[in-house]
């Protein structure tokens, strides 16, 4: 069944599980990227928002505090702007920790064990052995390997009464032969592949979950009872007829995504929150890009919410003003969409 719209902003009063979508965050450590640099404001690679990324803290923890055991993160990359070391550390601890910066002020969203990320194109710029790399790039190697997982995996985890598959892909491997043809079209950037190798992998993974095989399964899970997420930073849904920067590989992992019964598709990459339903036949799949959650220079600063309950879910988006120059979400969502799985 498709989506349908509500004017009823408000929460499914007590749902199963509620998952909190963040993207693009776009943090830089360097001093000199700062909104005013022309140079980076040309690329259109300004750092993040200092003020929005607490306001985001903020709102998180609101979430956490009424939903508790039923809470959970998903970050879908573009954490950082150039991938360097201190970019990671920093946004390493936003997300996984808090510290106050005032006595009323704090700055973090402490999620910890509650969060699962993937890495974005502005995360990693290349793909060089880690032995071939010098001492200052083999720090922040592994330091980003630290941070996020080797990809694709296929993670279990237990969210309020539901349990959840999570498909975690990287979408930044384009092949030699793609690259020589990118590099003659104008209008490639960011584009991203998965790849047959990951999509083999997701496969055996998928047979490992239908099992009750992953890591911390409890003995009666049930795959076709479970809700399954694929998380990935390029979108594989085009947000207009004319844009260029969606997967290359976006049928090939749609068929892929369908053979092995995944639900919800959360990606980032496009700094425009929109969504889709992608249908095959009499199946469909609910595909999210969550937008830039505190990139400066923006339309719209957005994160969503989606809430579950029974075979209903309902995604709700929020968006960021400036009231009184001061960046911050709005209190009220923008906008709801629910939507039967």
């Amino acid at each position: 069944m498709g989506p349908t719209s509500s004017s009823d902003h408000s929460f499914q009063d007590n749902p199963d599980a509620v998952l909190t979508h963040i993207s693009d965050l776009h943090f830089s450590s360097h001093a000199a990227d700062t909104s005013s640099n022309p140079i980076w404001r040309k690329l259109g690679m300004a750092p993040h928002e200092f003020n929005l990324s607490i306001n985001l803290g903020a709102r998180i923890e609101l979430l956490r505090k009424r939903y508790t055991d039923r809470f959970f993160v998903v970050a879908t990359g573009d954490l950082t702007t150039k991938a360097d070391e201190d970019a990671f550390r920093l946004v390493n601890n936003y997300l996984r920790t808090k510290f106050f910066i005032t006595s009323e002020t704090s700055f973090g969203l402490n999620c910890n064990k509650n969060l699962l990320i993937v890495p974005g194109n502005h995360d990693k710029w290349f793909d060089t052995p880690l032995f071939a790399l010098n001492k200052a790039e083999l720090g922040k190697e592994m330091f980003y390997y630290s941070m996020i997982p080797q990809l694709p995996t296929a993670v279990y985890r237990r969210i309020g009464s539901r349990d959840f598959v999570f498909f975690l892909l990287n979408s930044n491997k384009v092949s030699a032969r793609w690259n020589r043809l990118l590099l003659n079209s104008k209008n490639v950037t960011g584009r991203g592949q998965v790849g047959h190798y990951q999509l083999g992998l997701l496969r055996m993974y998928a047979g490992q979950a239908r099992a009750g095989s992953l890591p911390g399964m409890p003995a009666d899970f049930s795959y076709e009872n479970s809700i399954r997420v694929a998380l990935l930073h390029h979108h594989m849904v085009a947000l207009s007829p004319k844009n260029q920067s969606m997967l290359i590989d976006a049928v090939e992992v749609k068929a892929c995504f369908f053979e092995i019964g995944i639900q919800l598709v959360l990606a980032g990459h496009e700094h425009y929150p929109y969504h889709s339903i992608v249908q095959n036949n009499s199946d469909e799949m609910f595909f999210s890009c969550a937008g830039s959650a505190t990139q400066i220079g923006e339309r719209i600063n957005s994160f969503k919410v989606y809430s579950f309950n029974g075979n209903q879910m309902r995604m709700i988006q929020y968006e960021a003003r400036i009231p009184d120059n001061k960046w911050q979400f709005e209190e009220e969502p923008a906008s709801m969409v629910q939507w039967t799985f």
